[in-house]
């Protein structure tokens, strides 16, 4: 009996995860764009965690929400793909910088009216402000 309730536990949790969207990939092109603080004056690792719970206990991404796209890995075509994203500071990174430095990014469109909403992970935080340049 004492090891039923995790046994339980694991098969929601299997269940859970086989019926994901089937539309979330990883990409392996493209651009991730995060707003930032228009008082922000560059893409620190501060200005793109504003959320505590997106750095893990080891200061890697966990979920930080982005947009992103696929269409094209030029970071100055961002501004069409601000779905979503109300602000006047952007910082953009290419997609193939973040997974190079160990980072995922997958397509995430939980977001409603947002198919353009990605989540990154794993990349430590300080490279990927690194990564980010700042666009008007």
């Amino acid at each position: 009996m004492k090891y039923r309730k995790p046994l339980n536990a694991l098969v929601i949790a299997a269940i859970i995860g086989t019926s994901a969207p089937t539309f979330a990939h990883d990409l392996k092109s493209g651009i991730v764009i995060r707003k930032v603080s228009n008082s922000q004056v560059g893409c620190s690792e501060k200005a793109i965690f504003t959320n505590p719970e997106n750095l893990d206990q080891f200061g890697r991404a966990h979920h930080l929400s982005v947009n992103c796209t696929s269409a094209t890995s030029d970071i100055n075509k961002y501004t069409q793909y601000l779905t979503g994203l109300n602000g006047q500071k952007y910082c953009v990174a290419r997609v193939v910088d973040v997974n190079r430095n160990g980072g995922r990014v997958r397509t995430a469109p939980i977001v409603p009216g947002n198919p353009d909403h990605c989540l990154i992970d794993n990349i430590p935080g300080k490279d990927l402000a690194n990564k980010m340049q700042l666009k008007p």
